[in-house]
C-alpha cells in the first residue's frame, strides 16, 4: 500500500537531500548546488517569507528571470504553505499591475526584492507546510 499523501516539488526536494544530500540538484551560471544545499536555501527562503509576514495560502508573485533566486524562492513560497505566482520578467507595468490584482498577491517580489529578501535569509527550521497547505499551489498566467 502507498501514502496518499500529496507531494510536492518542495517535498520531492527534502526526500532527495535526506537520501543523496551531495546529489547536484541545480547548475547556473553563478554554479553548482547540492540537494542539499539548496534544501537548506529553500527553508532559509520559506522562513524568509513567512517572517515577512506572508500567511500560509497567501499568494506571493516572483516576477524573476529563471535561475537560482527563481528556484529557492519559488520552492520556498510552497514549502511555507504560500502560493507562488510565477510573473513574466518582461511584462509592461499596466500588464503587471492587472496580474497583481486579479492573483490578489500578497507581496510581489522582483529581482531588487528579491535580492533583498534572501540576504536576510537565514537557515533555520523546516517549516514543513506545503504538504498540508491549500490546494491551490502554483498560479499561472500566460
Amino acid at each position: 500500500m502507498t501514502d496518499a499523501t500529496p507531494v510536492g516539488p518542495s517535498d520531492l526536494l527534502r526526500r532527495t537531500a535526506a537520501a543523496t544530500p551531495d546529489r547536484t540538484a541545480l547548475v547556473d551560471p553563478h554554479g553548482r548546488l547540492s540537494a542539499g544545499e539548496l534544501d537548506e536555501q529553500v527553508t532559509a527562503a520559506a522562513l524568509a517569507l513567512l517572517a515577512a509576514g506572508l500567511r500560509q495560502g497567501e499568494r506571493v508573485a516572483l516576477q524573476l528571470p529563471t535561475g537560482r533566486d527563481f528556484v529557492t524562492l519559488y520552492l520556498g513560497a510552497l514549502r511555507a504553505g504560500l502560493v507562488a505566482v510565477p510573473v513574466n520578467p518582461a511584462y509592461t507595468e499596466p500588464e503587471v499591475r492587472r496580474l497583481l490584482a486579479d492573483a490578489s498577491a500578497a507581496l510581489h517580489l522582483d529581482e531588487r526584492s528579491a535580492a533583498a529578501l534572501l540576504a536576510g535569509a537565514r537557515p533555520g527550521a523546516d517549516p514543513h507546510l506545503d504538504a498540508n497547505g491549500e490546494q491551490l499551489a502554483v498560479l499561472l498566467y500566460t
